[in-house]
């Protein structure tokens, strides 16, 4: 982010003395750069994390409602194979 607000620049007799406090300056800006870093890795780390878990969660519960779904078929499959077997019967028998 661009720092809009405006700058007083002192003149100093000792020039080094002005340059000794601005690289301080500079140094603590930049010492707080790899501290936001770090924050930001870590919650990209953590938000990969979670989508893994998100992940694993998601393909759990579809296996289980696969495994739901499953045996419903097979309820139903093997009820209509009965009504299939009894229907043939009877008209085998009627034949």
């Amino acid at each position: 982010m661009i720092d809009a607000k405006p700058r007083i620049v002192q003149r100093s007799l000792f020039p080094a003395a002005g340059l000794e406090r601005e690289v301080m300056s500079q140094s603590a800006r930049l010492a707080a750069i790899p501290s936001e870093r770090d924050e930001a890795l870590a919650e990209v780390r953590q938000l990969i994390t979670d989508l893994r878990d998100a992940a694993q969660d998601g393909r759990d519960l579809a296996r289980r409602y696969a495994d739901v779904l499953q045996n419903v078929v097979d309820e139903y499959c093997i009820e209509f194979e009965k009504r299939a077997e009894a229907a043939l019967a009877r008209l085998e028998a009627a034949a």
